[in-house]
């Protein structure tokens, strides 16, 4: 069986690299990926996607999420900052949306805390915080034994 297995790091073709724990052939275990561009994966991984705890930062617009990852996409707590708009959001998390109850913080300061469905605050209020649309626009998926395709956050909005 010549398929990847324990620990090791490999340098892809397109300038990707990953470095961390293989079963199988498949990422799984704790490592980091990195792209040629710069966005970085650091965490758990399970059959080839982001799975358990980890984070991500994305070298483009600076946006950053710390957290609980499902099925590679944000599922469960964590914080996710978005460079943008200089905005925080702590809080649930389901398929890649807020979700649950949350905390988002303006770069003035102003909070609202509060509960989310499927990426929207169930208050519409003035001071609501906007519903999330598309703040990260990167390809989440890395087929098994693929690292070519790039790795992005999982995050809300994701292009495919």
């Amino acid at each position: 069986d010549d398929r990847r297995h324990g620990r090791g790091r490999i340098t892809l073709a397109n300038g990707d690299v990953y470095d961390g724990e293989w079963r199988n052939g498949e990422r799984d275990g704790r490592g980091r990926y990195t792209t040629k561009a710069g966005d970085m994966y650091e965490g758990e991984c399970q059959h080839d996607v982001r799975q358990g705890r980890g984070k991500f930062n994305a070298a483009n617009d600076g946006d950053m999420y710390d957290g609980e990852w499902a099925d590679d996409k944000m599922h469960g707590h964590g914080t996710y900052f978005s460079a943008s708009n200089k905005s925080f959001y702590e809080g649930g998390h389901e398929a890649g949306k807020r979700h649950g109850k949350g905390t988002f913080t303006w770069a003035n300061g102003k909070v609202f805390e509060g509960e989310w469905t499927h990426g929207e605050a169930t208050y519409k209020g003035d001071d609501a915080p906007p519903p999330q649309t598309s703040p990260v626009k990167r390809t989440t998926k890395v087929a098994p034994g693929n690292f070519g395709a790039t790795m992005g956050p999982g995050s809300p909005g994701t292009t495919k």
